[in-house]
């Protein structure tokens, strides 16, 4: 079980409002549920068209102390017929 208080997988992604895709809307809750990511802080940015999600899930990076929170990227895999079949993460290189 996660413990949020002392969890230290924490990362940022962010969620275009131009995103034109249906099911992508569709499928985001099986997507939070499947990476078990829980949101701690939503914040619409108008500068960058996007909703901006801070998150833990057992699926980001354990932070090193003082590290700087990392941003994530969520990928989506659909099967042959377009339906959601996978999800991962991968940590954005700054």
């Amino acid at each position: 079980m996660m413990n949020l208080r002392t969890n230290r997988r924490v990362g940022f992604f962010y969620v275009s409002d131009l995103y034109n895709d249906e099911k992508f809307f569709d499928d985001f809750p099986v997507v939070l549920a499947h990476l078990r990511i829980v949101p701690t802080r939503v914040e619409y940015l108008y500068e960058r068209a996007a909703f901006e999600y801070r998150a833990y899930s057992p699926f980001f990076d354990e932070l090193k102390n003082g590290e700087k929170i990392p941003v994530y990227d969520v990928i989506i895999i659909r099967d042959e017929h377009g339906e959601f079949d996978n999800a991962t993460v991968r940590r954005r290189i700054e």
